[in-house]
């Protein structure tokens, strides 16, 4: 953690300039932005001619209140500020907030500014409440709004600016080492949770989930014209109301200490505004007193990087009853630990605006915006990336759409005309268990059931009842025998056209078997 003579220097001495870059014609997007750190980000980004900047809140009327105050402040036009409800603790306000936020023209700049350090108990998002909200519900609303601010560099072509107000104390945090298979889980128990720890733990999971994001969504080798950039930042001490929790004398001397050393929240807000400002050479990093600084050792550890951001996301899958993640954002994230880091994805979910699918096959296949897949948990990775080979590459240059709900006919690369939809949805499955088998010899035919029920489980009852009777008949066998043999011609699907369909499948040799994805 910083020493006490850095922290004093920062506290006393540090210089911190009044921001100046520009956020002309751009939308920006604060969290808590209607008190304290976040109130003064906002009257500093109006100052400096921003086109719309959103105050997320969770109480209306507060926030209504702090609209008229920057506006006398700032002199601004009145269309400029919007109040939106915001409860990061809420999934069901988190997805109208993002519902609300998807229909904007634009969005430029997410401050993730919202945040708290509670020392009452209490369990949210199935873990203790400083967790829930710092991480999980803080996260639950960016992952969802990173395919907007991409959206807005594309069309734009701009660079927009995702970041996350942290803490230099997430070098002081106590890690726990006997938290077994999941941290968040593990705090459900008070026995677990220690208060004075609790906040610094959060920072460094957000550390954690910013440094391992940023490999993900345009990592420093993407080849995106217009990438944006993420980024975490120290706003200093400052006077916040930030452990108004704290009762007796802890808050006496904290208060006494305060007042003998934090900064206020308008200079701590200027170093927010500069995050917000920054550009790719910030992307992944975290900034203090305006600068990037190294990351302390703690934060190194990518192992733990890894593994903490792919219980995050569990948790926020888990949670996730409202459908959030079907933009698929989360794909990437999923994808990409799973592959770098050989760790299993327990679900992914892969949706028109995943930028790995983009990535990985722009140059091999045609991108389908309606490709949609859900996998259950414990696919392998090897059923997986056999699963994306089948979609995206081999002799299929035109696609392949797997629907979640089927609400029109699917067609594959050979155009069956004639296939009502329930076989239109069969012969996919069929497809995809085939393909599966060739693939991955490691691949049982019951995880390819697994996965094929699971899909006609989001179906319509009336091919989801004539899927399971065709498919459970059809992979009571192993599926791996079809991988032993090239006499296929006894093959029957009951169609001419499936015949052909998997025929085709089975014999396509133009992607190497042995190609890593």
């Amino acid at each position: 953690m910083p020493t006490a003579r850095d922290f004093f220097y920062t506290q006393y001495f540090a210089k911190i300039p009044k921001p100046a870059a520009s956020f002309a014609d751009k939308t920006v997007i604060v969290t808590g932005g209607n008190r304290g750190l976040g109130k003064e980000t906002v009257k500093h980004i109006v100052r400096l001619a921003a086109n719309k900047v959103i105050i997320g809140c969770r109480n209306e009327p507060h926030g209504q209140v702090a609209k008229r105050e920057i506006e006398a402040i700032t002199k601004c036009k009145p269309d400029i500020l919007e109040i939106w409800e915001l409860d990061i603790e809420s999934p069901q306000s988190i997805r109208s907030f993002v519902e609300r936020a998807n229909q904007l023209s634009r969005l430029d700049v997410l401050i993730n500014n919202a945040g708290i350090s509670a020392f009452n108990f209490k369990v949210v998002y199935d873990t203790e409440r400083t967790l829930a909200v710092n991480n999980i519900g803080t996260f639950l609303l960016a992952f969802q709004l990173i395919p907007k601010l991409k959206e807005t560099a594309r069309r734009y072509q701009v660079t927009p600016v995702m970041t996350t107000v942290a803490s230099a104390l997430y070098d002081a945090a106590k890690y726990p080492e006997n938290h077994g298979d999941d941290l968040f889980g593990w705090f459900k128990d008070q026995s677990h949770v220690n208060k004075f720890n609790q906040y610094n733990l959060s920072k460094l999971l957000q550390i954690y989930t910013i440094r391992k994001l940023a490999t993900i969504v345009d990592p420093p080798t993407t080849t995106n014209a217009h990438p944006i950039v993420i980024n975490a930042m120290d706003p200093m001490f400052c006077k916040s109301d930030l452990g108004s929790e704290v009762k007796g004398a802890i808050k006496v001397a904290g208060g006494v200490f305060r007042s003998l050393t934090a900064r206020s929240t308008e200079e701590g807000s200027r170093l927010i505004v500069k995050a917000a400002s920054a550009g790719r050479e910030t992307h992944g990093l975290y900034m203090r007193t305006g600068a990037v600084q190294e990351y302390a050792a703690v934060a190194k550890d990518e192992k733990r990087a890894t593994w903490i951001t792919h219980i995050l996301f569990e948790h926020i899958i888990k949670h996730d009853r409202l459908k959030l993640f079907e933009s698929g954002a989360i794909a990437d994230v999923t994808l990409r630990i799973a592959e770098k880091d050989e760790i299993l994805a327990h679900r992914a979910i892969l949706g028109p605006e995943s930028e790995v699918l983009r990535e990985l096959f722009s140059q091999k296949s045609h991108y389908d915006e309606h490709f949609f897949i859900l996998l259950p948990p414990d696919t392998s990775m090897k059923a997986l990336k056999a699963l994306v080979r089948f979609c995206y590459c081999g002799d299929y240059p035109g696609t392949a759409t797997l629907l979640a709900t089927v609400k029109e006919k699917a067609e594959l690369h050979f155009q069956v005309h004639a296939l009502a939809k329930t076989y239109n949805i069969i012969s996919l499955c069929r497809h995809v268990a085939v393909r599966i088998a060739r693939d991955c010899k490691e691949c049982h035919a019951h995880e390819v059931l697994d996965w094929v029920k699971h899909l006609l489980d989001h179906t319509e009852a009336s091919i989801r009842k004539a899927g399971v009777e065709i498919l459970d008949d059809y992979l009571k066998q192993d599926a791996r025998s079809y991988t032993s043999s090239d006499d296929f011609v006894d093959i029957n699907m009951g169609d001419p056209d499936l015949n052909k369909l998997l025929l085709s499948a089975i014999y396509s040799r133009a992607h190497d078997d042995g190609a890593d994805i």
